[in-house]
């Protein structure tokens, strides 16, 4: 069971990998047409490859990705002998073999690893929020979508959410005026609507299975930077010329402001002085997507989609058999060490008498 596990992961994976170097290299194209908010949403599909083991049935399609094996071989060359005799003499056991035996629990200890290292980096986080004094609520009653959503204070640099069930706008210990306060809710308020804590929940999950693949950390990377790229656009959509350059001026003062203690569970309005500059720059020039644009972006995903899907399925196709021949090779490894022991008698082929 764990190999069967195993090789589904690593059919996953690669097809989960293939999507991500197909996004970095059309980026070129994509970051011209379409909006951060594609940018920051696109990268569902490859979570979905990263995590649902997909399997189309093509007729007339068999694509091979292993190779060829030695019972195939021997059927091909000498389809009339019933018994394979193996030599008695002392065979070398491929250290190969017992390695890859051994991938399946190494995988596992690396997910129960980053799985612990994860919970206890956010237990310490949970621990430090707690001990956060409660602000007056009455700010959020012009801003507030759901009763729940509460507004705390901190000794930290920048506002930020945290929270799934009992979500919370953490603000900075320091004098907002009423207008740095309007946009600091605005923006967190547009995080709790999108439900990008849950967002990136899901990421997190993704980096504990796929611990070993360096692509899910980079495409974690590059979906929080569009994060916060496509809540400031969607905040600013609905805003006026002078309201806007509030919103930049605020950003502007969060410059480098970011919470020691933060959370990859969390969000948070400051960045640092790189990052602000692009999302000063996109505010600015407050790119309209067209109606023909948001319909080819649209496309260009179910596209990248069906294509990461159907590399996924054939990968799963290929790898079915896996399982089964790994069982032989074992089969066969017990047999040298047998001999190894001094058992020299013959095995037979199955169905020869």
């Amino acid at each position: 069971m764990p190999s069967v596990i195993f090789a589904c992961i690593i059919s996953m994976s690669v097809a989960a990998s293939i999507c991500i170097i197909l996004f970095f290299l059309l980026r070129i194209i994509t970051k011209k047409l379409f909006s951060n908010t594609w940018h920051y949403y696109i990268w569902l599909a490859v979570v979905c490859l990263f995590l649902i083991p997909f399997k189309l049935n093509i007729p007339n399609a068999d694509f091979r990705f292993i190779p060829v094996t030695t019972d195939e071989i021997l059927k091909f060359t000498a389809p009339d002998l019933d018994v394979y005799e193996i030599s008695a003499e002392p065979t070398e056991i491929n250290p190969l073999v017992q390695i890859v035996k051994g991938l399946p629990l190494i995988w596992l200890g690396g997910v129960m690893f980053t799985l612990l290292y994860k919970v206890i980096m956010y237990s310490r986080f949970a621990l430090f929020i707690k001990k956060m004094g409660v602000c007056s609520d009455k700010a959020m009653t012009e801003y507030a979508v759901h009763n729940s959503v509460k507004i705390k204070k901190a000794h930290i640099n920048a506002p930020f959410l945290a929270g799934i069930l009992t979500p919370v706008i953490y603000l900075p210990d320091v004098k907002l005026d009423d207008t740095e306060h309007e946009m600091v809710i605005a923006h967190e308020m547009t995080h709790f609507k999108r439900k990008d804590i849950l967002y990136k929940l899901v990421i997190q999950a993704v980096l504990c299975i796929h611990w070993f693949n360096p692509l899910a950390y980079l495409m974690n990377r590059d979906m929080q930077k569009h994060c916060e790229l496509s809540c400031d656009e969607k905040t600013i959509s609905k805003m006026d010329g002078d309201k806007r350059k509030i919103y930049m001026k605020t950003i502007l003062n969060l410059i480098g402001r970011t919470s020691a203690i933060q959370s990859s569970m969390t969000t948070a309005m400051g960045a640092s002085k790189s990052e602000t500059e692009k999302r000063i720059q996109m505010i600015i020039k407050n790119k309209k997507i067209s109606a023909g644009a948001k319909y080819i972006s649209v496309f260009a995903a179910v596209i990248l989609l069906f294509v990461g899907i159907l590399t996924a399925s054939q990968f799963n196709a290929a790898n079915a058999a896996i399982p089964d021949n790994m069982q032989d090779n074992v089969t066969r490894n017990d047999d040298f060490e047998n001999i190894a022991e001094g058992d020299h008698s013959p095995r037979l082929k199955p169905g020869a008498s």
